[in-house]
């Protein structure tokens, strides 16, 4: 690829407390093939040491210890430091990574949300940012074929083909609708793809786990709501808002075939039965109804979800699970209430 045709790419990368995670991502991502990108480890606040351990793995990888750039939120957001981003642009994609202490948890939305503003703040900015799981692994032609989809496609935002972390199954290789999305488990989220052959299809939304969405559709997100995520949801559905967003501005969301990321299951939140998860799905997917279907379908989706957590509350305390239970209840009692942001119980329960 040309250079003077390849687009500059901000990996994000968001770190909670999971730095062995972060850095099997990081090991995937220096292999790309790609020849342009900056990886971005974004740090929500651990505690576990994540940040020196940053450190130590940066001393052993990089050629250049310069090219090992550490902000806090009010620099990163600022573009950073002009003698550090010098040395960054020197450096060759695989030897480069900047670390950005948010030294707190500002969830998904608000921790990509500071990487986003620093990519488009740069003296190079971003041509598309990436945004990856810190518990998923790239294939190596990854973001050359999510490139190549976004030219031929003219998208704005293409999401990977993303399987299960040992490549047996799929976690979303098709496409989705809004009402498959807000519907789901009473109807099958994905269907497949309209013509398997092709190279990508279209998409109402694409697996958050792994999403690669071009500058223009971010500043035009952010011109129009004044945050590129929205912060309100801190974490699960925000990419189905945020795809929303884009096609509401005229932008188009894609799958591309070939780009190919392994993700292992909610390992970056606790895990699927997680009372922090389990909060936050049933929540947010309440707070986007309100705003994204008109009222018969409200109507017909809180006639469908009561009884669904209901029956989820339950499965939990069959299975033990009373914690997952409370979550589940209370994330449909402040979805009703229209409460939004981070939740009250969020550190308590994630540290247990």
């Amino acid at each position: 690829m040309e250079s003077e045709a390849c687009p500059r790419i901000a990996v994000s990368i968001l770190n909670w407390n999971g730095w062995p995670e972060t850095f099997k991502c990081l090991d995937s991502v220096r292999a790309l093939d790609y020849p342009d990108y900056l990886p971005i480890v974004v740090d929500n606040g651990s505690v576990d040491g994540s940040r020196a351990r940053m450190r130590d793995w940066a001393g052993k990888h990089l050629r250049d210890s310069h090219a090992f750039a550490e902000y806090t939120l009010e620099e990163a957001e600022g573009g950073g430091e002009k003698e550090k981003e010098m040395m960054l642009d020197l450096c060759g994609s695989k030897d480069r990574l900047v670390s950005i202490d948010n030294r707190e948890n500002l969830g998904f939305t608000g921790g990509h949300n500071v990487a986003i503003q620093y990519a488009l703040s740069r003296s190079q900015p971003a041509d598309y940012v990436f945004l990856l799981n810190n518990d998923a692994t790239v294939s190596r032609d990854c973001l050359t074929h999510l490139v190549d989809v976004d030219r031929r496609a003219n998208a704005g935002i293409v999401g990977a083909v993303v399987l299960e972390a040992d490549g047996a199954s799929a976690q979303f290789s098709g496409r989705t609708t809004l009402l498959r999305v807000l519907f789901r488990p009473i109807v099958r989220w994905e269907l497949p793809p309209p013509e398997p052959e092709g190279e990508f299809w279209e998409s109402f939304s694409v697996h958050g786990a792994a999403m690669m969405v071009r500058s223009d559709v971010l500043r035009s997100i952010h011109r129009s709501r004044g945050e590129y995520f929205e912060r309100r949801l801190f974490a699960h559905w925000d990419e189905t808002a945020l795809c929303f967003a884009a096609g509401k501005a005229g932008f188009r969301t894609v799958v591309a075939k070939k780009a190919i990321v392994r993700h292992q299951t909610a390992r970056s939140c606790g895990g699927v039965y997680n009372p922090v998860s389990y909060y936050y799905i049933v929540r947010n997917r309440m707070l986007l109804v309100r705003d994204l279907l008109p009222p018969r379908w409200r109507v017909l989706f809180h006639l469908a979800n009561l009884p669904l957590c209901a029956a989820r509350a339950l499965y939990n305390l069959r299975q033990r699970r009373p914690r997952s239970a409370r979550a589940v209840l209370l994330g449909l009692w402040d979805g009703l209430r229209g409460v939004s942001g981070k939740w009250k119980h969020h550190d308590q329960e994630a540290c247990q």
